[in-house]
């Protein structure tokens, strides 16, 4: 057995032992107030503040973003799982396409042929494509946002606190050093006439000297990485003008997709086909007393279904005649509604009609609940 190698490691090991002694009796004299503590000068400190304040922001922002991109915590947290083994992310819908695709199925269901089948289809394939712009803008933003932020904690933010921690071990070394420095230089003078020739006073100068210059070293070392914050700040600022650009995108083209579906749905026509009868014809109170007055009924305005004043002009429709006779018809044949200005009728239904001039003598307005619409003559037969 070599009892070299194992004297050697014991030595190292009590060397160690009595730093890590000395570092703690050091750190609680400095809490209690009994022994003093070297301080750095205030741009330091500063720099020091200003490293902290942007590893707590930055985590901040990060988990914000996050959970800005992906409310679900639990998809995060398989997110995060699937990160750490290195396995390629689950492709899922959106709730968007999730939404169109229950849209796009119920259409086919009720029939492409169908007013209602086919806006519920046309709605659903404009879900279909917001959802796959919230992926690419979830995408661009975790490559040009996410990362460059998960890079910064994970490296530089991890090499500044380690060199951090470098620095409070070589400053409690430093001032133990003092400390034993003092204690041997007071034990010295009562003792003898040269303190300086005392072997302890010099080996506790030595030591001193050598924990001053790594304590120096140290904090040249952990400036230089302090100072590099400012570099961060700027290259995060790129990053937010990328993901605001992405951002920016994103909602231009949800907008755009929903601007070319109300094109499709015949702008305000989905209201008229569908609102309650109560804002195309006046009640009876209301015809009661334009009757004696004289005067015509007037719609209802559209402004509370349609606010924008951007919106498209609203199709004109004409109100009946409080002397307009309307009369009771059986459905002979189902009816699916050509287009919005119809409605859909179910065979052996009944239904009131009323006859307008505008319609000609091939169709007629039809009320049905609260749905309102022409439909063919030849599908009706009149009953008074």
């Amino acid at each position: 057995m070599d009892f070299d190698s194992v004297n050697a490691k014991m030595k190292k090991f009590a060397l160690s032992a009595a730093t890590a002694l000395n570092r703690a009796v050091q750190y609680t004299e400095e809490k209690l107030g009994q022994a003093e503590k070297t301080e750095l000068d205030a741009h330091f400190e500063n720099l020091l503040q200003r490293s902290e304040k942007t590893r707590q922001w930055t985590e901040k922002l990060l988990r914000s973003s996050e959970t800005l991109l992906q409310p679900n915590p639990n998809i995060r947290m398989e997110d995060f799982l699937y990160e750490k083994v290195d396995k390629k992310k689950r492709d899922r819908y959106t709730n968007a396409e999730q939404l169109g695709q229950v849209m796009i199925d119920s259409g086919n269901d009720y029939g492409p042929g169908t007013a209602y089948g086919n806006s519920l289809i046309k709605c659903g394939q404009t879900h279909m494509q917001i959802g796959n712009a919230e992926k690419e803008f979830v995408q661009t933003a975790c490559n040009n946002f996410l990362s460059p932020l998960k890079n910064f904690l994970e490296g530089d933010m991890r090499t500044i606190t380690k060199e951090k921690k470098v620095l409070e071990t070589k400053r409690l070394d430093l001032d133990a050093c003092k400390s034993r420095v003092r204690k041997a230089k007071s034990q010295a003078g009562s003792q003898q006439p040269d303190p300086y020739m005392n072997p302890v006073l010099v080996e506790a100068e030595a030591d001193l000297r050598v924990a001053q210059s790594e304590f120096d070293r140290q904090v040249e070392i952990t400036k230089l990485l302090l100072e590099g914050i400012s570099s961060t700040h700027a290259h995060h600022l790129r990053c937010i003008n990328d993901f605001i650009e992405s951002e920016m995108n994103y909602y231009a083209q949800c907008h755009q997709y929903m601007l070319d579906l109300r094109k499709q749905l015949g702008g305000l026509s989905s209201f008229i086909s569908c609102a309650p009868r109560s804002i195309f014809a006046p009640s009876a109170t209301e015809l009661g007393n334009n009757s004696n007055a004289g005067a015509q009924p007037q719609l209802a305005s559209l402004s509370t279904f349609y606010p924008n004043p951007s919106a498209p002009p609203a199709i004109e429709v004409t109100a009946p005649s409080p002397n307009v006779e309307k009369k009771y018809a059986r459905v002979l044949y189902d009816y699916a509604a050509a287009d919005l200005t119809e409605i859909s009728l179910t065979a052996d239904e009944l239904i009131t009609v009323h006859s307008l001039p505008s319609l000609g003598d091939d169709y007629v307005m039809a009320e049905k609940g609260h749905n309102r619409g022409k439909v063919p003559v030849n599908y009706l037969q009149i009953l008074n």
